[in-house]
């Protein structure tokens, strides 16, 4: 298994990395709503500030935004191990989900605005003098299980794409399906499961464009999940010929904002 490299990103942004446009999601998203993500390096000494800065501050600022529409959910992630790999390691992930393109554009419209002329409180709560912003991604949601629910931990598979039509046809016809089902049964740990492919960047050197989140209520099933005695996977026939797997991830929930 390959490293996952990252692109690097100095962009500076409102709500801490609301708009790095070049990014994760790793969140739960429904078809049509777009992710930005933000991979964020943070140095030991300022993560306690960091962490205060986010949960506070931007994340108000991101309920105020939520409560008016103009944001679906913002969350802020942090990576459980695989850290220092290589010089683009990230320990945290901050992820903001609009309804739509047009959701995305009229809140960028307001950035803009604002960062013309920031307020004082805004300044003093800056992220980015605290934080390296390692790469941004901004990925379209293409499915979710029914009943899926943001978990304390998420288990994030990174895949590099050669036949995407094929690819989402598996994902969405027969393993959401398929998860939904043990789900409901109640026969898998799992409390949320979507998918979701990269809008930009684009080019050959970008290491993915795909990925799938596992949601969990607790790290060690997220870590290695329970396969269930007895239960029958799905057919996996030519489906491993439309991707390559570039990296497992796991993520540790540190705060949500969301209706």
């Amino acid at each position: 298994m390959r490293k996952l490299k990252l692109r690097g990103s100095n962009t500076p942004s409102l709500l801490s990395g609301l708009f790095v446009l070049f990014f994760l999601a790793m969140s739960l998203s429904a078809s049509a709503q777009i992710a930005v993500l933000d991979f964020r390096s943070v140095p030991e000494e300022n993560i306690a500030e960091f962490v205060e800065r986010e949960t506070t501050y931007w994340a108000e600022r991101a309920k105020k935004a939520v409560n008016e529409g103009r944001l679906i959910s913002w969350r802020l992630w942090r990576r459980v191990g695989g850290m220092n790999m290589d010089e683009n390691s990230y320990n945290f992930v901050l992820v903001n989900v609009f309804a739509d393109k047009v959701a995305l554009e009229k809140m960028y419209a307001t950035y803009t605005a604002a960062m013309a002329s920031p307020s004082q409180a805004a300044k003093e709560n800056d992220t980015h003098q605290l934080s390296k912003s390692v790469s941004s991604f901004v990925m379209q949601g293409r499915a979710i299980a029914e009943g899926s629910k943001t978990g304390k931990f998420v288990r994030v598979n990174f895949a590099k794409v050669s036949d995407m039509e094929k690819y989402l046809a598996f994902e969405t016809k027969t393993w959401k399906p398929f998860v939904e089902d043990l789900m409901k049964k109640k026969k898998v740990s799992c409390v949320g499961w979507n998918v979701a492919t990269l809008l930009t960047p684009g080019g050959t050197t970008v290491p993915f464009n795909a990925i799938s989140s596992d949601h969990f209520d607790t790290l060690g099933e997220a870590i290695q999940p329970t396969v269930p005695e007895g239960i029958k996977g799905p057919d996996f026939s030519g489906y491993a010929e439309t991707n390559e797997r570039v990296m497992i991830q796991t993520l540790a929930l540190v705060k949500e904002v969301t209706k």
